[in-house]
């Protein structure tokens, strides 16, 4: 099953989004050790998986790290499989980034983290936030006090194995403003924030629509200093529209351009999706037959062609 994040367009069917959109750029201090080793620099999503489906080997995944070496801070996974942990942690290190580790089936978490733990080895340097479940609670797969439950099994065996940085579980921004537990159980808020699902966001607009949501949820959450990093945001470059959000490669720059500008200040606070167009997915009408074309200047990796 393969774990790497989908954006979803049912979280911003949701609401009326276009009708209230706080406007203005916020500076979230953290509290926890710095987010990545260049905070500089912007995240990015990567999965490890050729067109086909196929896990990369070591050899694949350190050619698609050189292709993002100099360009990003931290490198978003999502999943144990695929032996991609261990496969990563040598590209990370050539490349210069970090690694935002996820466990994509709570279900099994124990093992899961036992997979972490090997790989790593005890140098738990590369290693920027290990998250716990992606879009569970929005997909109606878990309840939110279920995911809670699951930060906090996460983070005591990841402490007894000498982890000490962020742990965190990622959802939507519609899904954590109904659910602000979500955030509260985790060591800084991470959520999944894109515009293009919004049919009254134009691509110029991607970034005022992301600051608009955190000032939402930050309004919610019981900390309202707490950090918050929208874990997951991009535009596509092919698909369908979806009224206003167009997709296109002109487009996808200037949605980019808007999302960093909107995070100057604090870029390392957002991580772009995604690495690399992802062939292996499947288009659905759904999210505007767009699933495979999300990658950040329509970069096609070579093993994912």
């Amino acid at each position: 099953m393969k774990s790497a994040g989908l954006p979803s367009a049912l979280a911003l069917a949701l609401v009326g989004l276009s009708a209230a959109h706080p406007h203005g750029t916020r500076d979230v201090k953290g509290t926890i050790a710095s987010f990545a080793s260049n905070t500089t620099l912007n995240g990015i999503a990567y999965a490890p998986y050729t067109a086909s489906g196929q896990c990369k080997t070591a050899g694949q995944i350190d050619a698609d790290f050189a292709e993002l070496k100099g360009k990003y801070s931290v490198v978003r996974t999502y999943g144990t499989d695929c032996n991609q942990i261990a496969n990563a942690l040598p590209a990370a290190k050539k490349a210069g980034v970090k690694l935002f580790l996820g466990i994509f089936d709570v279900s099994s978490i124990p093992t899961q983290v036992a997979t972490i733990v090997s790989a790593v080895s005890s140098d738990w340097s590369l290693i920027d936030t290990v998250s716990v479940g992606n879009e569970l609670v929005n997909n109606g797969k878990a309840t939110a006090q279920q995911m809670v439950t699951a930060v906090g099994q996460t983070r005591q065996l990841l402490r007894a194995a000498g982890y000490t940085g962020p742990v965190v579980t990622v959802d939507t921004f519609v899904a954590v403003l109904a659910n602000p537990s979500l955030c509260d159980a985790s060591d800084y808020c991470a959520m999944n924030i894109h515009p293009f699902f919004d049919s009254n966001t134009a691509a110029e607009n991607a970034g005022s629509f992301i600051t608009g949501m955190v000032g939402q949820v930050q309004a919610q959450l019981s900390d309202r200093n707490k950090r918050i990093v929208c874990t997951e945001t991009g535009w596509p470059w092919k698909g369908n529209a979806n009224g206003a959000a167009v997709p296109g490669l002109e487009e996808q720059q200037l949605a980019v351009d808007s999302i960093k500008k909107a995070y100057a200040s604090h870029p390392s606070d957002v991580i772009l999706f995604s690495a690399f167009n992802d062939l292996w997915k499947h288009a659905e009408a759904a999210t505007f037959n767009a699933e495979q074309y999300w990658g950040i200047g329509a970069l096609y990796s070579d093993s994912g062609k």
